[in-house]
Parts: structure tokens; C-alpha cells; sequence
């Protein structure tokens, strides 16, 4: 049984509604050790697999600890922040997990001096003083430099903040994935972006192919769209899963669609007419970013059909 989804099944039968904020509210009551398990299950799940209870920890974790798009710390209670921390530190044995939590949860405390100023006697005064440290090893740049810190605070702050830890851990847990994205074929690129989005976060967290895959295709689809298209085609024939084809719909695809350029459109219509998957793919796609015109075009290709 997932933890996740027991533990949201009693958390929506306690709160007696599906508000989010009243399950955030009975979320916060739970034992620091079951939220513990939940980040576990959290960082390992398949990304493109998690279901409803995952993305309320997600939602959880996001609005309780971490920034907004703004840059903003939405943190509701940061002595509750610190506590899971804490217990995150001692008790997931694994380290990969573990520093998870630091980029997710410890990170956003060092852009708030309010949050900051409770740092030096928690870690201080924790039995898990030494991964504690590790953890605000990867924010010691930010604590050196960041004006708005008292020079007192920074000064309790930066023995805290092992650096050369967080590196050592770093050296012995990340490697640069092993493809020149520049040169490789569409079948290659489409094989690493089926790879990339079933990983985990744990998964992703070790090396670059996330970054360097996005960079590739946001590439491809300002200087060679045609290209990209090819990399669409082939993931569809690639990988029929459902998810999968939800997920390329709205993202690649969907893109292409709405820049609109002509040789794409009519490659799109070609494609649909001869490949009955990749008709069914156009129809994930939303068309309100589309020129009347390509819109038009597309609905034809895709033959009415519905998602």
C-alpha cells in the first residue's frame, strides 16, 4: 500500500472535505516520521506516474516549505519547516533522498532572513548537527553574499554551512549524462526523453539529462523545427503510454502547433494522414495558442476526434 495514498485517503475522511486547505491543516498534524515516508515515496515515484495523492504532497510540501513563482517563501510555519527537516536528517538513511530535502525545503530558508534567524541554534543545538550542515553546505555562496543578512547572523551562519562536504557529496553522486546532445539523431533524443520522463527525482537528480535534453529541444524548436517534429514521431512510435502521450501532446507538440510555421504544419497533416497514432496524438492537443488558420488545419487532421 502507498503511504501517500493511505495517508491522503485519512487525511480527506479527518478533514471531512476536499478543501485544500483544511487538508493541509489535518497534513500538518501528522507524525514528523509519516511525513518522512511520504518525501520518500515522493522522490522515488516515477514522475509521470504519480497519482492524485502524490500530487497533494507535492502541493503540500510546495505550499508549506518552498517559494512561489514569485521568488517568494510561502512557508506557513517554519518552526514545523525545521522539524521536518530534522527528522528527514535523521531518519531517511538515504543520502540522496536526504539532500533532496535540503534543495527543496531547507533551500528556500535562506531567502528569508526572518526564517534564516532560527537556523544557527536549531542545527546548533540537533543531534543531526553533522548531515544538518552538509545540507546548508550548498547555500554557504548565498550566506556569504546576501546583503540583507545581518553581519552578526552570517556570522553564526557560515561555520554551519559545510560547503566542502556538500561538494565531497556531490562529486560521488553526479555524473554528466553520457550523450552529445548536439549531434545526436532524433531516434536517440526521443530514447533519452522516454528515459527522462519516467525517472524519479531521485533519478534525475544525478546527472544533467533533464537540463541539457530541454536545452536541446527548446533548440530545435527555435532553429530546426522540422527536426524536433521527427523527435515527436518518434517518440510516439516508440512509447504508447498513456501518460507518456498526454504529457508530449501538451508539451512538444503542442508548441509546434501554435508557433505555426508552415513546413511543420503540413509535415503534422502528412504524419496524421499516414499514422493513426500520431492523429490520436494531435488530439491531446489544445489549439487556443494556434492561429485560426493552423487550428483549422489541425482539427481536420485529426479528424474530429476527442480526447
Amino acid at each position: 500500500m502507498s503511504i501517500c495514498k493511505d495517508t491522503y485517503a485519512r487525511l480527506r475522511a479527518i478533514a471531512g472535505s476536499e478543501e485544500r486547505d483544511e487538508l493541509y491543516a489535518a497534513a500538518d498534524l501528522l507524525p514528523l516520521e509519516d511525513l518522512v515516508a511520504i518525501w520518500r515515496e515522493l522522490q522515488t515515484a516515477p514522475r509521470l506516474l504519480k497519482g492524485e495523492e502524490h500530487h497533494f504532497f507535492d502541493h503540500y510540501f510546495n505550499f508549506s516549505f518552498v517559494d512561489d513563482a514569485t521568488g517568494r517563501v510561502r512557508c506557513r510555519n517554519a518552526l514545523h519547516c525545521l522539524a521536518f527537516v530534522e527528522a528527514e536528517a535523521a531518519l531517511e538513511p538515504d543520502e540522496e533522498i536526504l539532500a533532496l530535502c535540503g534543495d527543496a525545503v531547507v533551500g528556500p530558508l535562506f531567502r528569508r532572513v526572518d526564517l534564516l534567524a532560527a537556523l544557527p541554534d536549531f542545527v546548533e543545538n540537533s543531534p543531526e548537527r553533522e548531515r544538518l550542515c552538509r545540507l546548508l553546505g550548498a547555500g554557504r555562496k548565498l550566506v556569504e553574499n546576501w546583503r540583507d543578512i545581518p553581519e552578526v547572523l552570517r556570522t553564526r551562519l557560515l561555520p554551519l554551512c559545510d560547503a566542502d562536504g556538500f561538494e565531497r557529496w556531490n562529486a560521488a553522486h553526479w555524473r554528466p549524462y553520457p550523450m552529445d546532445f548536439d549531434r545526436a539523431p532524433p531516434a536517440v533524443l526521443a530514447a533519452a526523453y522516454v528515459e527522462e520522463a519516467f525517472r524519479s527525482a531521485v533519478e534525475r537528480a544525478r546527472d544533467d539529462l533533464w537540463r541539457r535534453l530541454s536545452d536541446r529541444l527548446r533548440e530545435l524548436r527555435q532553429s530546426d523545427p522540422e527536426t524536433l517534429l521527427d523527435v515527436v514521431v518518434e517518440i510516439e512510435r516508440r512509447d504508447d503510454r498513456d501518460e507518456l502521450r498526454a504529457y508530449l501532446a501538451a508539451g512538444e507538440l503542442e508548441d509546434l502547433v501554435c508557433d505555426g510555421d508552415p513546413a511543420v504544419v503540413a509535415a503534422m497533416e502528412a504524419e496524421a494522414a499516414r499514422n493513426e497514432g500520431f492523429k490520436d496524438l494531435l488530439v491531446g492537443v489544445w489549439l487556443h495558442r494556434a492561429s485560426p488558420d493552423v487550428a483549422a488545419r489541425i482539427e481536420a487532421a485529426r479528424g474530429g476526434l476527442q480526447w
